[in-house]
């Protein structure tokens, strides 16, 4: 399922297990190669604050960022737009 397939990637670029995890949103775009519309589903997972993190092979870094330093990573409006919908889901 998406949520399991969620939680396997959580862990495999993380080594976090998510104690809770919200279905934010589902996210269309549109491939130009192979005129196709895809789906992507986008989680929020809820970790415990203090869980060690194990990174994978792929990456070399990583940040707990505030809401605001986040969205300045972003480059597309619609990767902002998932972060507040996420925030707002997480704050009720």
């Amino acid at each position: 399922t998406l949520p399991d397939a969620a939680v396997r990637e959580l862990f495999e670029e993380t080594g976090l297990k998510p104690e809770r995890l919200l279905s934010v949103t589902m996210h269309p775009f549109y491939l130009v190669p192979t005129g196709t519309v895809q789906l992507a589903a986008v989680f929020a997972a809820i970790v415990p604050p203090d869980a060690p993190i194990v990174r994978g092979e792929e990456h070399d870094k990583h940040a707990w960022l505030t809401i605001s330093q986040a969205r300045r990573r972003y480059s597309w409006p619609h990767e902002r737009r998932h972060l507040d919908d996420a925030y707002a889901l997480l704050r009720t």
